[in-house]
């Protein structure tokens, strides 16, 4: 994933950096630097992006309009953990 394309899904599905750094376990500084190219981007980053879209919807479809709270976008998104066989 490029720092554009990075910059460009967070802004269309209406994230900060604050907001996807604490959804993703980083700090909005971590966020600031992939986008302005001075980390390297974790090449799964977009399975978490994935997975932040497919859970968002599931809060829509049950008719959650907002997560409030520090801490809580992070904690309504998370993803059981699943064990692979």
């Amino acid at each position: 994933m490029h720092p554009d394309e990075l910059t460009a899904w967070r802004k269309s599905h209406g994230f900060t950096q604050t907001e996807l750094g604490e959804i993703l376990g980083v700090k909005k500084t971590t966020v600031y630097r992939w986008e302005k190219n001075m980390r390297i981007i974790p090449p799964f980053l977009y399975l978490a992006l994935e997975c932040i879209v497919m859970k968002r919807d599931e809060f829509r479809d049950k008719g959650m309009k907002t997560i409030k709270g520090k801490g809580a976008i992070r904690e309504e998104l998370s993803l059981p953990l699943q064990h692979v066989k």
